[in-house]
């Protein structure tokens, strides 16, 4: 297990935890140790890092961390996916009465991108309770309550999810650059960035226009009772667009690494439909870089393919499918969505599949779940 840090140049930092004790120097501002190895353990522990001031961390537990991953799927909480609307029931309520797990623990990245690798984050821990248990990510709550009633160990929640996003965006610059077929990600977001400014003014000169023709389109659609078009928005700048090339890959993943994880669970697609084809290609080489990243091996991968919807077309959940092929011994779990909706209403089988699915993982190599 990993643990690091940042210190002034040569100073010697010593790690003290669960009857281990390991000293590092630091080099180029940073250091690293490696605890040896240890069982799961629900006994609240002291971890001491000292050097020229000391950090004491409590109630450190030992167990299993999952990275929950994707995109608005993965990032909505629990009240917006147990009541959420147009149906509002009154599951939440009785769920949260029920969410008194202190051996569940959860963190979340803070939402922001950026072009260059963070090397922190700031983000705190929360202990499952019915009071906190509304700032959990949904899928991976309930994706963890049920690993940690079967392994009855402790579980950490890692939700580092952003709303909206697209593969490309949590995938490393290096990873798309070595890959021929990514490759042109990345000089299409180089042509966008020179370009942004003659776009961005062209729009300002089009915008009164193109507002008048919107006025008109909206009236003409809530008339006929048809769907309403999108208003005119400007172009968005590649250099600070959550959906640019590595964007989120560098500002919420980059500076996970690398904390011991058990695995990912993965639920995203509904953005990259349009690029439905690139996705068979990007998603496999994305999940490679990041278990290369990780050097873990081939850790668990698990994703959860996009629901059949009316926005969203065959392509993209065959893409998903095919992916299976270059994700090694990692099949995905499948959603119990309604039709017509890209986002779960319940704690539904779906969430329920991808936990059985990583029981079945630790402790077999491959496991289907039909």
């Amino acid at each position: 297990m990993p643990v690091w840090g940042t210190a002034s140049e040569g100073e010697k930092v010593t790690v003290t935890f669960a009857g281990q004790k390991l000293e590092a120097v630091t080099k180029a501002g940073r250091w690293m140790i490696w605890l040896e190895p240890m069982r799961a353990n629900a006994t609240p522990q002291t971890l001491t890092i000292s050097g020229a001031n000391t950090r004491t961390f409590t109630n450190v537990l030992i167990g299993e961390v999952w990275l929950c991953s994707g995109q608005s799927n993965m990032e909505r909480k629990m009240p917006q996916l147990v009541s959420r609307p147009p149906q509002p029931t009154d599951e939440w309520p009785k769920e949260a009465a029920l969410a008194n797990y202190p051996l569940i623990r959860h963190l979340t990245v803070p939402q922001t991108n950026s072009t260059k690798p963070f090397s922190t984050i700031t983000a705190p821990w929360m202990i499952c309770s019915p009071a906190t248990v509304s700032n959990f990510t949904a899928v991976g709550y309930f994706f963890g309550r049920d690993l940690h009633k079967n392994l009855n160990v402790p579980i950490g929640l890692i939700n580092s999810a952003y709303g909206g996003s697209v593969a490309e965006s949590w995938t490393r610059a290096d990873a798309l650059r070595a890959n021929p077929q990514l490759a042109p990600i990345l000089a299409d977001n180089e042509r966008a960035i020179q370009s942004y400014s003659q776009r961005l003014a062209k729009y300002q000169a089009d915008e009164p226009q193109l507002q008048t023709r919107y006025v008109t389109a909206l009236a003409a659609a809530k008339a006929a009772d048809t769907p309403r078009p999108n208003p005119p928005h400007a172009p968005p700048d590649p250099l600070s667009f959550v959906n640019s090339p590595s964007a989120l890959y560098n500002a919420m993943l980059h500076p996970l690494l690398p904390y011991a994880i058990r695995g990912v669970i993965w639920y995203q697609g509904e953005s990259s439909r349009l690029d439905a084809f690139q996705y068979r290609t990007l998603f496999p080489a994305m999940v490679a870089d990041w278990r290369s990243l990780w050097g873990e091996g081939d850790f668990p991968f698990l994703y959860v393919q996009v629901a059949p919807c009316k926005l969203i077309g065959p392509e993209i959940r065959e893409s998903q499918f095919l992916s299976l092929k270059k994700i090694t011994n990692k099949p995905p779990a499948f959603p119990c969505a309604a039709p017509g909706t890209t986002k779960q209403p319940c704690s539904n089988p779906g969430f329920m599949r991808s936990s059985v699915m990583a029981r079945n993982q630790i402790s077999t190599p491959a496991a289907r779940i039909s």
